[in-house]
């Protein structure tokens, strides 16, 4: 038994420690195993954390989030613990968010169900928001109504906020509010709910109950109330109908005798200050009652019923509207998404806020407005509703509209009429756009209509605005009158960008003032009289301009909105010989330039895109004029000039001058001059003249300049002069010498110089042409010289009948009018010594000035030139 026990047994042991090898190779391997796991998990975990510290960090810092901390977090069965709660947030705009919990309870029930949240508790909430720079856009998302029905299911059951610190910006700067808020709702199906929201300050309360509930299926019930200091002020009633898709409500609000300290509650939310009023309108009554079908389309407005009932005794304030009074009875309804008025029944007076009127010129704002809108005449049709319309209003410009309105309700023929209308205007004085007005007055009558399409006013009556005076900084008119005669305007409502809409305004004003006073102009009165046309795309206005001295302008202007402005200007021609209105407008015109005969017309032209430079053009043609110019007499005068201004540059070519005679004491012509001038307009007066003819006749030869140009900029300028042919008989009659007679030609050149001092010669030089000519001087007064004198008796002698070779001289000439000649001659007289040859030097000086003048004071001109230069004399007389 033993023997074969024994065997069995090392059979066993062998196995045995075959077993416990296996076992320990496979505690080795799965140590092995858990140990490399443990590590990647660990490294998992450490690299998750990085990564997820990463992220937030991440998330923090495009959120601006400065700081987020908390303090005595517990976490229960049932729910959540927070002792505090700290966040804060930056804007890019520099905006801050600071929130800030204190004694945090939040229950939850089951996480399966809806809502999981049961109830929220917070001892204390305090937030604080501080607006960024005002010129930095937000970049806030829209708010997705959608959103709401998710946050709304996990928003808890109940929920209590005894005390909530607000700081908020306001239109004074920062705003605090103290608030407690409470509200319960049924769970999952959310109604019914409750929701009570107070505020406190300075020991008066404000307090706002609002309960939903679903009344019956598909309809749910909204009321709210907002009480002050526990007495109830404000009803708010709704009733939502899904399955009709009808909102109707009414809102109640009768007395306030809590007005007073509301207002000062509200004041430093409101962006203007209301002023501090004698007695505010604690009685005042407002009711409005609405029923509205299919309120919340996106597209149009909805149909319905509207009604509203306002008494306000005393003047209330209304954020950015201003300051209200009087009673307001409207019942409105809406068919295809256009509300018109039913019933309507007005006595309201308005003050307007002051930044409501920002856009109007401080002149033209009004103080007060007063309202009145009354029940007209018996309607002629169910579908009509007659009324009559006051408006007036009080300020620096007194306004009063009066009108008949018709208002047809039927949905097929929406229109409104205006008839028996008359606006009257009235102030006594008004600063305007730098102009000031005094004694303003006008009367329109109009009848106007208007309906889905398009909208038409017609001035009737001749209508006609009145000003005593109009001044400005640079002109003045008196006694200014306008008639609007036809004027008809309309406009196109169906286009939904204003830009789009097309309009058309036609008139056939009359403008006149009985004087215009300007720098420019003589005090005259003016008249302009012709047709008006105003669309969307320009202005138009054409019709002639007329003053009482017979001048007449042919004026056309359009103005294109934004556009190039244009004008055509022309003169009507004039004839001299009836007048001159040009010198009895303008008061630059020369007191010593008259014409009394010839004619003379101009016509002009101007364009100027609105983002480019101006172009200008002007032509002037002059016939046969005649008269006076200084102390010389003008004949047969015609000229032509062709000008032109592109931006800056002041271009005129083919200038052309033809002058008959120029009578200065001897008669000059005819003159010709022919060229064309450039200059700069900030320096027109110096630019570049040049010219190919520039000649005249004189004395019965040519005197003329040699073709060039000069430039009047600079400081002076040197003319090339040339002489050909000049008579000697003919200049011995225009400048007479006692006993001097004689024949011959001459022929010269000098240079001439011209510069601010005047016209001067330094080198020019005379000669007679050849063969020569006779000088025959025979005076009383020489003939008795030479009885004295030996010498002089010669000279009398061989100047009795001198026959000359050769006649020369040198010539100068200075800025002050001294003439001088070095004249030098050679011949002789046959009768003399048997003809012997004699030559002569002499020195002539002469004062050109003087001269014109004693040759002015004879009958060789008009008697106008004789006094001028007579009055002339007397004024150098009686210079100190």
């Amino acid at each position: 038994m033993c023997t074969s026990f024994v065997p069995s047994v090392g059979c066993h042991a062998q196995s045995c420690r075959s077993h416990l090898e296996t076992e320990r190779f496979s505690m080795r391997t799965s140590r092995k195993w858990l140990t490399c796991s443990t590590l990647a998990l660990i490294l998992a975990v450490i690299a998750a954390g990085l990564y997820g510290q990463q992220r937030w960090q991440r998330l923090k810092q495009e959120n601006g989030i400065t700081a987020i901390d908390w303090q005595g977090l517990g976490i229960g069965r049932s729910g959540m613990t927070l002792q505090r709660f700290i966040y804060k947030q930056e804007t890019a705009d520099g905006g801050r968010l600071e929130l800030s919990a204190e004694g945090l309870r939040l229950r939850i029930g089951s996480l399966f169900a809806t809502p999981a949240l049961k109830a929220l508790h917070m001892d204390r909430l305090e937030i604080e928001v501080r607006a960024g720079a005002a010129d930095v856009e937000s970049t806030r998302p829209a708010f997705d109504p959608t959103m709401l029905q998710q946050w709304a299911a996990w928003i808890p059951e109940q929920g209590s906020l005894p005390v909530i610190e607000l700081k908020l910006p306001c239109a004074s700067g920062q705003c605090q509010e103290r608030l407690s808020l409470r509200w319960q709702h049924a769970g999952r199906e959310l109604l019914p709910a409750e929701i009570d929201l107070t505020a406190q300050r300075d020991g008066h309360r404000l307090q706002l109950d609002a309960r939903a509930w679903q009344a019956r299926p598909a309809e749910l019930q909204l009321n709210a109330r907002l009480s002050l200091d526990g007495q109830p002020r404000i009803f708010l009633n709704n009733l939502i109908s899904s399955a009709e898709e009808r909102w109707s409500g009414s809102m109640t609000m009768g007395a306030l005798p809590e007005a007073p300290w509301l207002l000062d509650w509200l004041s430093p939310w409101l962006p203007q200050p209301p002023q501090a009023f004698p007695a505010l309108a604690e009685q005042m009554h407002l009711v409005v009652a609405w029923s509205l079908e299919r309120p919340f389309d996106s597209e149009g407005l909805p149909d319905g019923e509207f009604n509203l009932d306002l008494n306000l005794p005393e003047y209330w304030p209304l954020p950015v509207l201003g300051q209200l009074k009087g009673d307001l009875n409207l019942q409105a309804q809406g068919r295809d998404g256009v509300w018109l008025p039913s019933s309507l029944d007005a006595a309201l007076d308005w003050r307007p806020e002051a930044t409501l009127l920002e856009g109007v010129p401080a002149a033209l704002r009004p103080a007060e407005l007063t309202l009145g809108i009354t029940p007209g005449a018996p309607a002629t049709s169910r579908d009509s509703l007659p009324l009559r319309l006051h408006l007036q209003s009080e300020g620096k410009l007194n306004l009063q509209l009066d009108s008949a309105l018709q208002l047809h309700t039927r949905a097929a023929n929406y229109r409104l009429e205006s008839s028996e209308g008359q606006l009257r205007l009235q102030a006594p004085s008004l600063d305007l756009f730098d102009h000031r007005l005094t004694g303003l007055e006008a009367t329109l009558g109009f009848t106007a209509s208007a309906d889905l399409h398009q909208a038409e006013l017609r001035l009737e009556q001749n209508p006609t605005i009145r000003i005593d005076s109009l001044r400005t900084s640079d002109w003045a008119g008196e006694k200014l009158q306008l008639s609007l005669k036809d004027a008809h305007l309309q406009a196109d409502l169906q286009q939904q960008a204003t830009e789009d809409r097309r309009f058309a305004l036609n008139a056939a004003p009359e403008l006149r003032v009985q004087k215009l006073s300007h720098a420019l102009l003589k005090p005259l009165g003016w008249q302009w009289s012709g047709k008006l046309q105003v669309n969307e795309r320009q202005l138009e206005l054409q019709g002639p301009l007329r003053n009482d001295a017979g001048l007449t302008l042919q004026l056309a202007l359009a103005q294109a909105w934004g556009g190039t402005l244009a004008m055509d200007a022309g003169l009507q021609e004039i004839f001299f010989r009836a007048g001159n209105p040009l010198s009895a407008s303008f008061s630059d015109w020369p007191q010593t330039l008259a014409f009394d005969n010839g004619r003379l017309n101009a016509r002009a032209s101007l364009e100027w895109p609105a983002a480019s430079e101006l172009t200008a053009s002007l032509r002037l043609e002059a016939r046969g004029l005649s008269g006076i110019y200084a102390r010389s007499e003008l004949s047969g005068l015609d000229t032509l000039l062709e000008m032109r201004v592109n931006g800056q540059k002041l271009q005129v070519d083919g200038a052309r001058l033809d002058l008959q005679q120029l009578n200065v004491g001897f008669p000059i012509g005819p003159l010709h001059w022919q060229g064309s001038y450039q200059a700069n307009l900030r320096s027109p007066a110096s630019g570049r003249l040049q010219w190919q003819a520039a000649e005249t006749r004189l004395l019965g030869g040519r005197l003329w300049l040699d073709a060039g140009e000069v430039d009047l900029a600079a400081s002076e300028q040197r003319l090339a002069l040339n002489l050909e042919g000049l008579q000697i008989p003919e200049l011995l009659r225009a400048y007479p010498a006692e006993g001097l007679t004689g024949s011959g030609i001459i022929d010269g050149n000098a240079q001439l110089r011209s510069s601010p001092e005047g016209y001067s010669i330094d080198q020019g030089l005379l000669n007679a042409r050849a063969p020569g000519g006779v000088l025959q001087f025979r005076s009383a007064k020489i003939q008795a010289l030479g009885q004295s004198n030996p010498a002089m008796k010669i000279v009398a002698e061989a100047l009795d009948d001198f026959h000359y070779s050769r006649l020369d001289s040198d010539v100068r000439y200075d800025e002050r009018g001294k003439l001088q000649l070095g004249l030098r001659l050679h011949g002789n007289n046959p009768t003399l010594e048997g003809g012997r040859p004699i030559n002569f030097s002499i020195n002539l000086e002469e004062d050109i000035p003087a001269l014109l003048t004693s040759l002015q004071l004879s009958d060789r001109v008009s008697e106008t030139i004789q006094r001028r230069v007579q009055q002339s004399l007397q004024r150098d007389k009686t210079a100190p």
